[in-house]
């Protein structure tokens, strides 16, 4: 099986992903990869203000197989108070 790795990207601050993942495809690691998106920038919006989360998906040769990324950028009266 392939081993994939991914690095986060929370407000330009990278996280670089050393171990990786096997998974069956660059589908499957894309399908993880947005998982993941999704996942943190719920317990992350609206914490901090504007928001911006990436992920990058790279193959075993570290070739870039998918990127993908949320953005938030909140206007109005404030901010909502997480729960």
């Amino acid at each position: 099986m392939p081993r994939f790795y991914v690095d986060f990207s929370h407000n330009g601050e990278v996280i670089h992903d050393t171990v990786g993942q096997e998974l069956d495809s660059v589908d499957e690691a894309k399908r993880e990869a947005v998982k993941a998106l999704a996942e943190i920038s719920a317990e992350e919006i609206p914490r901090d203000g504007p928001l911006t989360l990436t992920a990058t998906v790279y193959d075993e040769s570290r070739k870039v197989t998918f990127r993908g990324k949320i953005t938030f950028d909140p206007t109005g009266h404030g901010f909502i108070e997480p729960t």
